[in-house]
């Protein structure tokens, strides 16, 4: 039974479902025609016609610059010309795949089903796995031993050749961080680098956090994956803006990285992992292609099928680990087996990552389609033109309940949801106990014109944006539950308007910006 009661104060709407009482308004929110240029359409409050990365408006809030995601800052990734690899057409087509990887360049796939009986790395720097289109289909056949592991490891993880620890606070936005010597070696411009801090307990109680995160306390997270611009005595320019502060208090540092796999991309085939089902329930986490410590990196116009007309993947499908700049294009995944507790139906996933870009991507049937999971770091990302639907979680008992696309651990900061529909849901919340202490899973993430028949869940911790919406529910407060009451309340504008919103994209929109 639904029941509404309205008359509550600035219009907000009390609705009761089953469980959970939620909140749906418009808090600090101007009528759309306050931006109103005389067509018909608005502009966000917090994105006027001047806009610079540098606006603030006078409760603080701001909406980041989101235009560096992506292959080389949101380049669309070469098509070079490549070798042929000739596999097997009937039997296990490992080795002979594994061997064309091994010679690194474009490796190219004809038209035919590949059965790969065993597991597969890609470790060469310029190595691209293509496939003639849907009619390349790997069949991917093992399932035992793959707890928490892939069909497919891209990279390594990054080097460290060193590290300097900050000499005075970086402020969020910031280019610059002031670092003292480093412990291997000068910096050079063209460096790579990686800045994090220790998870200290007076960070957790800033966040109010205390007795809730647990996961990784007092350990160094990387927050920050950069390249060095320029460096001036021990000021260092970094290519991408902070999309958080680092803090003396936390121990901030810099270390000096190497990435030794870049420029290698995944693209034009199909593939599928399903096996009987009991199989499947019996790994957790299980992904096909699993990118760690890369940069500029790709998937492209990648799909999931059915041998079968049934299941497509055994739990997930992408993952992308502590790596920066690397786009998810034009793919679809879909229809996990595995849906249960444990890290299951993830289709796409991104960890301890910035600048990843998701762009006209689809996840259908998977737990939580979109997912940014595990660890600290996740920022500068954005999910663009991407279309969630059928997420669903399946308990022991095999009972399915709604699931959404959401943030799911430790605080993703500064990352973009826009142009994008969700027939189940988005939720970034504060998520308590769950999931070993998830707690406050994001802040400063902006919704920009977003749709669908589901629910959109803003509910984060510090400021959070939703800018432009059409059908969705939105909720915004969580009455019943106090962990999950955040304040204060999201900025929302212009619900039920993104139709009119200008611009559409605020990405491509900042992209024209950037000098």
């Amino acid at each position: 039974m639904l029941a509404s009661i309205t008359g509550l104060n600035d219009g907000a709407c009390v609705r009761w479902l089953p469980v959970l009482l939620v909140v749906s308004c418009t808090p600090h929110a101007p009528a759309p025609d306050a931006g109103d240029p005389g067509d018909g359409t608005w502009r966000s409050a917090l994105y006027p016609e001047d806009w610079s990365p540098a606006f603030t408006d006078d409760a603080g809030r701001f909406l980041h610059d989101f235009s560096y995601a992506g292959f080389e800052y949101g380049r669309e990734p070469p098509s070079p010309a490549g070798h042929a690899a000739l596999l097997p057409s009937v039997g296990d087509a490992t080795a002979a795949l594994q061997a064309a990887l091994d010679d690194g360049g474009v490796v190219t796939l004809g038209a035919g089903h590949f059965r790969i009986d065993g597991a597969l790395t890609i470790s060469r720097a310029g190595t691209v796995l293509r496939g003639a289109g849907p009619s390349t289909v790997l069949v991917f056949t093992k399932a035992a031993g793959l707890d928490y592991g892939q069909h497919v490891s891209i990279g390594a993880p990054a080097r460290e050749l060193g590290e300097a620890p900050l000499l005075a606070d970086a402020p969020a936005r910031s280019f610059t961080v002031s670092i003292a010597a480093l412990d291997a070696g000068a910096l050079q411009p063209g460096d790579d680098v990686v800045l994090g801090h220790v998870i200290t307990p007076d960070f957790i109680a800033a966040w109010g956090m205390t007795g809730t995160w647990r996961a990784f306390n007092d350990t160094w997270q990387p927050i920050a994956w950069r390249t060095v611009r320029s460096v001036d005595g021990a000021t260092v320019t970094l290519d991408v803006p902070l999309r958080s502060a680092l803090l003396l208090r936390d121990r901030a540092s810099l270390r000096r990285v190497v990435h030794p796999v870049h420029h290698v991309g995944i693209e034009a085939l199909a593939f599928t992992n399903a096996v009987d089902r009991p199989a499947a329930l019996a790994m957790n986490q299980v992904a096909v292609f699993s990118f760690t410590g890369v940069k500029d990196a790709w998937v492209r116009e990648v799909r999931s099928v059915s041998l079968d007309g049934g299941a497509h993947v055994q739990s997930g499908g992408i993952r992308v680990h502590q790596s920066k700049r690397v786009s998810v294009v034009r793919s679809e995944l879909g229809r996990a087996q595995h849906r249960g507790s444990g890290g299951n139906g993830y289709l796409f996933e991104v960890r301890q990552s910035n600048e990843v870009l998701f762009q006209d991507c689809v996840g259908r049937d998977g737990r939580h389609n979109f997912i940014q999971n595990w660890g600290f770091g996740v920022s500068g990302c954005v999910w663009q033109r991407v279309h969630s639907m059928g997420g669903a979680s399946e308990s022991a008992l095999g009972t399915n309940t709604n699931s959404f696309s959401e943030f799911h651990h430790s605080l993703a900061t500064g990352n973009l949801i826009e142009d994008s529909t969700f027939d189940d849901g988005f939720a970034i919340v504060n998520r308590g106990q769950e999931s070993t202490g998830a707690g406050h899973t994001g802040t400063g993430n902006v919704f920009w014109n977003v749709r669908g028949r589901g629910a959109l869940r803003s509910m984060q911790a510090g400021h959070g944006y939703v800018i432009g919406t059409e059908q969705l529910t939105v909720d915004l407060e969580d009455l019943l539950f106090g962990f999950s009451r955040t304040e204060p309340i999201d900025f929302a504008e212009g619900l039920d308007a993104g139709a009119s919103l200008r611009p559409q994209s605020l990405r491509d929109d900042q992209r024209r910006r950037r000098p």
